[in-house]
């Protein structure tokens, strides 16, 4: 039931990037921490690993939001339910890290989050961060 459910939101995710015409729409822009100007752009729908490689194959990595700035504009690329971050923990439980190996100065998890059981990291609405399954769920990512 689970995967056919992930199947279910890939496909709608999937449809959700196919109304996008312009490459603005899959990037953003913002200047955080002293003007200096950081960019983010949004992957095809994948695993956690299969989004962290298609990051490093354009030249970047998957995101690591260091302020409220970076998660928002972060946010605003996530058009879709839920978007992976490269924010982890190796075990559950366990210690939280950006898989960039960028020290941790911002985080914005859901009132309710983390859990206790699993470890990946995706976006929510509005920001929130929530931990959520073992990186075999189906979401576009977010790389920087």
């Amino acid at each position: 039931m689970q995967r056919a459910l992930s199947i279910a939101l890939a496909q709608a995710q999937l449809a959700s990037l196919a109304t996008r015409h312009n490459p603005e729409e899959y990037s953003s822009t913002a200047n955080v921490d002293n003007g200096v100007q950081v960019s983010w752009f949004l992957t095809e729908p994948g695993t956690f690993a299969a989004v962290k490689q298609a990051c490093l194959d354009n030249m970047g990595e998957i995101a690591t939001n260091n302020s409220a700035e970076e998660n928002q504009a972060v946010d605003a690329l996530c058009t879709v339910a839920q978007c992976y971050i490269g924010y982890v923990r190796d075990t559950a439980p366990g210690v939280w890290y950006w898989s960039s190996g960028n020290q941790v100065v911002h985080v914005n998890w859901h009132p309710t989050e983390p859990g206790s059981t699993e470890t990946t990291e995706v976006v929510l609405a509005e920001g929130w961060w929530a931990d959520y399954g073992q990186g075999q769920l189906i979401y576009p990512g977010v790389c920087r």
